[in-house]
């Protein structure tokens, strides 16, 4: 085992000294000293890469010779340009909707410093609305627009084909108050009878909904402003 490790030791050394024997012939021959360092001095520039660079002005070439990318559009696969079609007034004036006339009834208006509400009626389906100022109509009388808010009338806007238009409440039909009975019936001297009063006319369905209607946003507002007046009152307690 000793006698292996001398061995391998004996090359490895051996190795090494052919290695820079090998060296030392080669520094003989003159082999690396070939080379000098550089003076500290520093050298003149030429005399052509001094000079400055010259400007040349661009200019563009003439429309002219753009013409054939418009003849021949790039995203087009055939490379072709496309017609242009101009419809006429009358084509662009079929193709938009028909004007829908604002069939609908004022029942009531709200206004008040924070809303302004109108209350209608569409005639075509007896349905009731609310619309509040500068808000479209729904469904198909989305192109009237609640322009105007007076405790009398509502004015729409129909856009530059239907104008404007003016609905106004009816105040004969708005209930003041509880009717006063009538009188009772007298019946005529010599005849027994128990008097009988008149029975007071109904209320028409379309008033008696357009009433309710008011009376329950009435108090909807009522509330929503106890609740904001019992709010402010809890903040100023805690401050």
């Amino acid at each position: 085992m000793k006698r292996d490790l001398g061995q391998m030791t004996t090359i490895v050394l051996g190795g090494i000294c052919g290695v820079f024997a090998l060296i030392a012939v080669l520094q003989s021959l003159g082999v690396g000293s070939g080379y000098r360092l550089l003076s500290d001095e520093s050298s003149e520039l030429d005399a052509d890469l001094m000079k400055p660079m010259q400007q040349v002005a661009f200019n563009l070439p003439d429309f002219s010779q753009y013409i054939e990318i418009s003849q021949r559009p790039l995203f087009n696969n055939d490379r072709k340009p496309r017609p242009i079609e101009n419809k006429d007034a009358s084509q662009v004036a079929s193709d938009a909707p028909p004007p829908v006339p604002l069939d609908a009834t004022l029942l009531g208006v709200l206004i008040d410093p924070d809303h302004q509400v109108a209350i209608l009626r569409v005639n075509t389906s007896s349905a009731v609305i609310r619309v509040r100022q500068g808000m479209p109509l729904p469904d198909d009388l989305a192109g009237w627009t609640l322009q105007e808010l007076s405790p009398r009338k509502a004015v729409f806007d129909g856009g530059p084909q239907q104008g404007s238009a003016e609905l106004k409440l009816d105040m004969s039909k708005t209930p003041t108050g509880a009717p006063m009975p009538p009188p009772a019936a007298v019946p005529p001297p010599g005849q027994p009878g128990v008097a009988q009063q008149a029975q007071p006319q109904p209320m028409p369905a379309d008033e008696a909904a357009r009433q309710a209607e008011v009376q329950r946003i009435i108090e909807q507002r009522r509330a929503q402003m106890r609740a904001e007046a019992e709010k402010m009152n809890q903040q100023q307690g805690k401050q």
